[in-house]
């Protein structure tokens, strides 16, 4: 059984990889204006002087970067939780949060 346990890690953790990665692309380039590829790219290397640079690197990319701070604060917090608990089904209710 822990065979099937690791093939199933070795494919599902780069799969959410590349899943993160896909949604964090998304983040940055759609939004009120849908902004081509060409212009993020260019705004996150610095050689972007457009207006649509100032849309990525003022409002997108902090709004991206903190939801996956916070998405990654609340994973953590929770894992804690459960393990701490030694409760797999541990949730804030457990501890009266």
């Amino acid at each position: 059984m822990s065979g099937s346990v690791a093939v199933t890690r070795a494919i599902a953790v780069p799969g959410l990889l590349l899943l993160l990665i896909i949604a964090t692309a998304l983040s940055l380039l759609i939004g009120a204006k849908s902004l081509p590829a060409s212009v993020v790219l260019e705004a996150l290397s610095g050689t972007c002087q457009s207006a649509d640079c100032t849309i990525v690197l003022d409002a997108r990319l902090p709004r991206t970067l903190a939801g996956l701070l916070a998405g990654g604060a609340l994973g953590l917090a929770g894992a804690l939780m459960q393990t701490l608990t030694r409760n797999p089904l541990a949730d804030p209710g457990l501890l009266g949060v």
